[in-house]
């Protein structure tokens, strides 16, 4: 438990943007504290930021040369990692600017650089791209010019409602190239359920700044609200999201048009939930408790929140293990009975054409219950890979 008060302590300095000394490792470490400092920041993907703080020590960091090493080995590793993804997303935004077709980045990819001291500190995974299902055609064409194919399902989607329908509901839309790297594309902001008619973040699109291609990224208020939801879903227990979230707080807090986001919020049933999402990372981190110009909830609602998502017993040497589904989570934090109803109604009851378009063949009784049990676990991913592996075996 002492590396983890450490990396807290240490994320808790960083967050705050400020000169003062960073925190040491404590004097009274035990054997096991540097295996287990290695340890979390290897599964949290956090050891850039420490390796940084302790570079910026008056004193010698107190670790083993061995243990440095391996800090600064994984940290190289996700510099490099985080070079190549910005280098295609660079290629990705050029080869839609060409063909005349909008898209924002947002998500990791925008953190490094828009939120980091320097975009090397945080590890980028995968590439997120808001798009128009208008554009469903060029954008499949522009993805394929990049050499990133369709990561699930095997049939044709031909038409923009379908693609916004069939992604909205069932399966995610991620791209994957020979390397294994990984463009997530989505069509709205709130991207499970009853898509909104239109979206509003396109009238808050900002600069890309430094960002590899330029072009447009997702206002700060849209996402603010994405990186509370995933943050949620993730079960609260990836430290680097908690530390996104943090550091827009930290960074745009006295910018964000709150009015706004309480607005897109109470309007898509998600406000309690992004609400106290913001407050436990703010209270979690120690940042200053700019979101309060937001109406409470309520302290009932409040208790039941934190005694559902189990706020106070994480393990973040496991942050995968609490993760949940995007159904879960909207089925229990989406106000409003007829919504939640009728997502219920499309994963149970699904058009034939959302089958035929994941399986890539014609419906039938089985093919409909897999396809049933894919949406309610969100196996989609594994189901391609699954059944690929079993086709080549």
């Amino acid at each position: 438990m002492l590396a983890l008060e450490f990396v807290l302590e240490t994320l808790s300095h960083f967050v705050k943007l400020d000169e003062s000394p960073p925190p040491g490792v404590p004097a009274y470490a035990e054997g096991e504290f540097e295996r287990d400092l290695l340890r979390l920041c290897r599964r949290q993907k956090l050891s850039p930021i420490v390796a940084n703080s302790l570079m910026h020590l008056a004193l010698p960091p107190g670790l083993s040369r061995i243990a440095l090493q391996r800090l600064n080995d994984e940290a190289v590793h996700i510099d490099d990692n985080n070079a190549r993804l910005s280098e295609k997303l660079g290629l990705i935004v050029s080869s839609f600017r060409k063909k005349g077709i909008p898209c924002m980045a947002c998500g990791e990819a925008v953190y490094a650089t828009d939120l980091y001291p320097l975009s090397n500190l945080r590890a980028v995974e995968k590439i997120d791209l808001l798009v128009r299902e208008g554009d469903w055609v060029g954008i499949e064409e522009c993805l394929r010019t990049v050499r990133f194919e369709k990561a699930i399902g095997r049939g044709a989607i031909k038409t923009p409602d379908e693609a916004l329908q069939f992604h909205q509901f069932y399966a995610p839309c991620v791209y994957r190239d020979a390397d294994g790297d990984r463009i997530r594309v989505f069509f709205r902001v709130f991207d499970f359920g009853r898509p909104e008619a239109n979206e509003k973040a396109w009238n808050r699109a900002r600069e890309a700044g430094a960002l590899a291609g330029g072009g447009k990224i997702l206002g700060v208020e849209d996402e603010l609200i994405r990186a509370a939801m995933e943050l949620n879903i993730l079960g609260f227990g990836n430290l680097l999201l908690i530390t996104d979230v943090a550091l827009l707080l930290v960074k745009f807090g006295r910018q964000t048009d709150w009015g706004y986001l309480e607005e897109r919020l109470r309007s898509s049933g998600l406000y309690p939930a992004v609400y106290f999402t913001i407050q436990h990372v703010g209270d979690f981190l120690k940042v200053p408790r700019l979101w309060e110009v937001l109406r409470h909830p309520g302290r009932i609602r409040q208790r039941i929140f934190e005694n559902v998502w189990g706020l106070g017993n994480k393990d973040f040497y496991n942050p995968g293990r609490s993760a949940r589904t995007p159904l879960v989570f909207h089925m229990i934090e989406r106000q409003g009975l007829a919504e939640r109803i009728s997502v219920m109604r499309r994963i149970l009851f699904p058009n034939s054409n959302w089958v035929n378009a994941f399986f890539g063949r014609q419906c039938n009784g089985r093919l409909r219950i897999e396809f049933i049990g894919r949406a309610l676990g969100a196996k989609w991913e594994d189901g391609v890979e699954m059944r690929e592996a079993h086709k080549s075996a």
